[in-house]
């Protein structure tokens, strides 16, 4: 008994001795909408101005012209939580950009909102396209972690749902350490004549979540089984 003991301690201590990362746990998620890069277009003859809350300053868009306004941050909502001893979670908007991100090395957050606004057609018809760079990007390290980003941009369809387009990231940790970094554009388009309009959003959200397990523990485990198998094939003998 008292060597079966002595070699799992052994295992244990050579557990710590073989992993240089034990604790090694780390999640962030980022979503950033880069309102300088918002761009609206229109075909045919279509004359379409945007509306509050979002923009009041009643820019007409021209045909085929660009729609540039100074945009208020306005929101139809939004959510921080942080959860745990290493985690955050910030949301930053100004009329240039929305930025939401996370990060935990252990515990979990969350960071997410939502801009709503609308386009009335005031003469004409045409197709309206509308666009917006964004940057969504996320990171796990070790066992246990996993973290998500998502960004859409789009329309409400009456009742019926939403069409939109989306850019997001999801990764686990349990599949190895990952890092990846998503710059792409989102961009819609719809049919409007004269008395139109149509309901728009940005959203956005970046969770996270840490539960970091030790490689220690992985290994000391092992070994526990190991030499327990190995008593079990004495005892039998």
């Amino acid at each position: 008994m008292s060597t079966r003991i002595f070699g799992a301690f052994s295992a244990y201590l050579l557990s710590f001795a073989f992993s240089p990362n034990l604790f090694a746990a780390v999640a962030t998620a980022n979503v950033m909408f880069d309102w300088t890069t918002f761009e609206a277009s229109a075909t045919g003859d279509l004359e379409a101005i945007i509306a509050a809350p979002m923009g009041d300053d009643g820019s007409v868009l021209a045909q085929g012209g660009t729609f540039e306004s100074d945009l208020t941050a306005s929101f139809g909502g939004l959510d921080l939580t942080s959860t745990g001893p290493s985690s955050s979670a910030s949301l930053v908007t100004t009329a240039d950009s929305i930025d939401a991100s996370a990060n935990t090395t252990f515990g979990y957050g969350t960071a997410t909102f939502e801009r709503f606004f609308s386009y009335e057609a005031l003469s004409g018809s045409g197709i309206l396209t509308l666009s917006v760079d964004v940057v969504v990007q996320a990171e796990v390290q070790g066992a246990g972690t996993f973290a998500d980003s998502e960004a859409l941009f789009g329309y409400e369809v009456g009742d019926s749902g939403v069409i939109a387009s989306l850019a997001g990231l999801e990764m686990s940790g349990d599949s190895g350490d990952q890092s990846q970094i998503l710059p792409t554009t989102l961009s819609f388009s719809v049919f409007m004549q004269q008395g139109d309009v149509i309901d728009m959003f940005a959203e956005g959200g970046a969770e996270v979540s840490a539960i970091p397990i030790p490689a220690a523990a992985w290994l000391f485990g092992s070994g526990l089984l190991g030499l327990a198998g190995i008593g079990r094939y004495k005892k039998a003998a």
